[in-house]
């Protein structure tokens, strides 16, 4: 079965057509901008017999399902009430983001248990899939695109980085934009081995780490070769999820 997967983030949302685990098609878009429209406009062309959404962004669902009704489809959105096989350790699970939901059940399924999942979006999660497939919780830190925006919006003269500004670190400083990006990647990075390291001390030694998310693709792999990046893990977590469902 082909299912159209969408994950609705804050900045960027991905869509994804999955069967068996395999990604058909993939594109990511800025979330505000007319080329949300525009991907909804190429999605509804593709083939898929389903979909299954995740959305943080509450004001964006409603033109999302309006788009969509004219496939006659169900839609799917995954919630904390629809995370069939995994338990949610958390007394308040209808905050749990369900990006966050969708990310774990991918990690479950393609990476297995214990898993530390970290999502390198807006806001930086960290969530733990344990033992007996439960998920828990872990620690939020301010994101690639608050720390680089921040800095334009709340200084007069430092200008606005885009991520393309920061696909190349330099060595030495020739710019303004050249000694933000040294900060921002290097302060970004050492961030996420902080926030790593941290939330691994209070679990059983060898869990795998998976880190997804739209900043992934600036992320130097070489700084960690005990994770695996899987920039498709939560739409696999959403096809997942559907199937589980259903």
């Amino acid at each position: 079965m082909k299912i159209l997967c969408i994950d609705i983030g804050n900045t960027s949302t991905q869509f994804g057509v999955l069967e068996d685990g395999v990604v058909l098609f993939s594109e990511r878009v800025n979330t505000h901008e007319n080329a949300f429209c525009h991907a909804i406009e190429n999605a509804l062309a593709l083939p898929f017999e389903a979909v299954a959404y995740a959305s943080v962004v509450p004001l964006v669902n409603a033109q999302l399902e309006l788009s969509l009704q004219k496939t006659g489809l169900l839609l799917f959105q995954l919630t904390h009430e629809q995370c069939v096989g995994l338990t949610i350790n958390y007394p308040r699970p209808e905050e749990v983001g369900q990006d966050r939901l969708a990310s774990c059940i991918g990690a479950q399924k393609y990476y297995g248990s214990p898993t530390l999942v970290i999502d390198l979006g807006t806001a930086i999660t960290l969530d733990f899939v344990t033992d007996g497939n439960v998920y828990t919780p872990g620690a939020i830190a301010p994101g690639l695109s608050i720390m680089t925006d921040y800095f334009n919006e709340k200084t007069a003269l430092l200008p606005r980085l885009f991520p393309q500004d920061l696909l190349y670190v330099p060595d030495s400083v020739t710019s303004t934009e050249d000694a933000m990006a040294i900060g921002c990647m290097i302060g970004f990075s050492g961030l996420i081995k902080a926030l790593i390291e941290h939330a691994l001390k209070s679990q059983p030694s060898g869990m795998k780490v998976v880190a997804t998310g739209g900043s992934l693709k600036v992320i130097p792999k070489s700084w960690s070769i005990d994770i695996d990046y899987d920039p498709d893990l939560t739409l696999k977590g959403l096809e997942e999820a559907y199937l589980r469902f259903y």
